[in-house]
């Protein structure tokens, strides 16, 4: 009988070297159980910021968010239409659960540590067995550039990443080995976890999937045709599948970006020309908590880390002087390395500027995520390919070295966190100081630089008082009395029929209503503002942010691939019947 992936699974929870493992990985994560944070980091108060917004647009209904309510100096934007969300649902549950916003995201950040460590201790484990394993998730806690996404640039989304990695690994090498709907299930919801946790990285990971995939379908499977085509059809099944999951986000993130100005995002600071890396800066030991800029001056480390570099050159240079049966295997992470390296460097860039997919990654160096993947698979295959005579006391050794190595990056800039930290009155001071961060949409002529509503704020109204409406023609009053998350309402007193403005961009999905029924919304000003009109008389409007064709399109086919992947894993086998 087949064993499926969540059979095994549930049996490395029996293992005391993966506690081990998980124990030595405090190292990394210590410094959150500290107190204070570190809003130095390049995007630590982004993480908050997403959260406060995510989390009063859950409370107002809205379980699936599309819009942040305060961003663009209260106007507010579509952030989670190209942001994907599955990180601060973590983070959403830790606050529901009495966290503070700050502990929620350190919360989060803890989660992804230990469980991108076991993970990856589950792929090697399945190659190579526990020694190795330990060293591998050892070596992928403890790779520089995971260390920089949560202690320099503060990346929650891309850092929670690393947990899908090596779960996508395993759940299409066991696909593509062993076959099996469940399989297949575990296929699909993996890769489905990566895409909705974040698609930039999703986008640099897949060609790597991809590699591995194909791989070993050759590896296992070239004198078998049938099985071939067959095992290939799976994994090509599993990859739409958890496409098909992630369609509630990519269906609207595709087919709505134009409605916001996406060169703003793209130029600049963000045009990834200006990010390539340099040889040397590989091995740099540099540690520093600046940024990437053009040129080798960065302040950023992008080293691959003495120990990694080290254990897994050693691995490849005796898989290619040695045959054996693993070496197949390690000169494919060894030239997959390569190719990634080359792709951060600027001799690449003609490939950069011939393929606009990859365009949107805006930062080479984030190739360094898919390699910290495959050099902690590479340091983990050292304990079995290296001449040794005790693979545990090889990989105690190894294990040491790698957590003492890296020990120094452990340590974040420590800030303390006040309520205000924790407030929306730090986005509209954010905004502020870096006018940049300051999002727009289609429909807006040219970024604000101020509000209305930040105007009240800085009288010291409270955010939740704002006045996020006005009469923008006619005769007549109004006054705003309920704003959530993801919907305004108030009362108009009209003498005439009037136009009512609230201090909200315009945006597909705004659901306006006068009175309950429902009326049309359209942009206005030079902002883009929307716009309703309003009769004579005494009524209650309201807009709420709902669904949109797009929207409501990526809902249903996530809701049928679920359903599918449901069936696949588990509906009996129906039996063939015999004579």
């Amino acid at each position: 009988m087949r064993r499926g992936v969540d059979q095994r699974i549930r049996r490395l929870f029996d293992d005391r070297l993966l506690w081990l493992t998980l124990g030595l990985t405090a190292f990394a994560w210590a410094a959150l159980l500290s107190p204070g944070y570190f809003f130095r980091a390049h995007d630590a108060r982004h993480s908050v910021f997403f959260l406060l917004e995510f989390d009063a647009a859950i409370r107002d209904g809205a379980w699936w968010p599309r819009w942040t309510m305060d961003q663009a100096l209260g106007y507010g934007y579509p952030l989670w239409l190209f942001y994907s969300p599955l990180s601060y649902y973590v983070a959403e549950a830790f606050h529901l659960l009495g966290l503070g916003f700050t502990a929620a995201v350190k919360a989060t950040y803890l989660v992804g540590f230990l469980a991108a460590a076991w993970a990856m201790y589950a792929l090697v484990r399945r190659w190579w067995g526990r020694p190795a394993a330990m060293v591998a998730a050892l070596a992928y806690t403890y790779a520089p550039y995971h260390l920089v996404d949560i202690y320099v640039r503060s990346a929650l989304a891309e850092f929670m990443a690393f947990v899908w990695f090596p779960l996508t690994l395993l759940t299409f090498d066991a696909l593509v080995s062993r076959g099996g709907r469940r399989n297949l299930a575990w296929a699909a919801l993996t890769f489905a976890g990566l895409t909705l946790t974040h698609s930039v990285t999703a986008l640099v990971f897949t060609p790597l999937l991809a590699a591995a995939v194909l791989w070993d379908l050759l590896r296992l499977h070239w004198r078998n045709r049938e099985r071939l085509l067959a095992r290939a059809g799976s994994a090509l099944a599993a990859a739409l599948l958890g496409i098909g999951v992630g369609a509630i986000f990519l269906v609207p993130m595709i087919l709505e970006r134009p409605y916001i100005v996406q060169e703003q995002w793209m130029h600049g600071t963000y045009q990834y020309q200006q990010h390539f890396i340099y040889l040397f800066q590989f091995l740099s030991p540099l540690w520093d908590f600046l940024y990437s800029v053009e040129g080798p001056g960065d302040g950023m480390p992008f080293q691959l880390g003495a120990v990694i570099t080290v254990l897994a050159l050693g691995a490849s240079v005796v898989a290619w002087l040695r045959p054996d049966r693993d070496r197949g295997r390690i000169l494919f992470l060894v030239g997959a390395t390569l190719v990634l390296l080359f792709m951060m460097t600027g001799a690449a860039r003609p490939l950069w500027d011939a393929i606009s997919p990859i365009q949107l990654v805006q930062f080479p160096w984030r190739l360094l995520a898919p390699v910290a993947v495959t050099l902690a698979i590479l340091t983990g295959a050292s304990i079995v390919i290296l001449p040794t005579t005790d693979a545990n006391a090889t990989s105690t050794v190894a294990a040491l070295l790698l957590v003492l190595a890296s020990l120094p990056y452990t340590v974040p800039q420590f800030t303390p966190v006040t309520p205000e930290d924790e407030s929306a009155l730090a986005i509209y001071r954010f905004e502020r100081e870096y006018p940049d961060m300051v999002g727009m949409t289609a429909w807006a002529q040219e970024p604000p630089k101020n509000s209305p509503l930040w105007e009240q704020v800085k009288q010291g109204r409270p955010i939740d008082q704002l006045d996020r409406m006005r009469v923008m023609s006619g005769r007549g009053e109004v006054e705003t009395t309920r704003i959530g998350g993801a919907s305004v309402e108030g009362r108009v007193r009209a003498q005439e029929p009037i136009t009512v403005q609230f201090f909200t961009y315009w945006f597909p999905g705004w659901q306006a209503r006068v009175d309950g029924k429902k009326v049309d919304s359209y942009p206005s000003g030079k902002y883009g503002l929307l716009a309703i009109d309003v009769p004579a008389g005494e009524h209650t409007v309201s807009i709420r942010m709902g669904g949109t064709p797009a929207r409501n399109a990526g809902a249903v086919i996530s809701g049928i691939s679920l359903l599918l992947i449901g069936a696949i894993a588990l509906l009996p086998r129906r039996r063939r019947e015999g004579t």
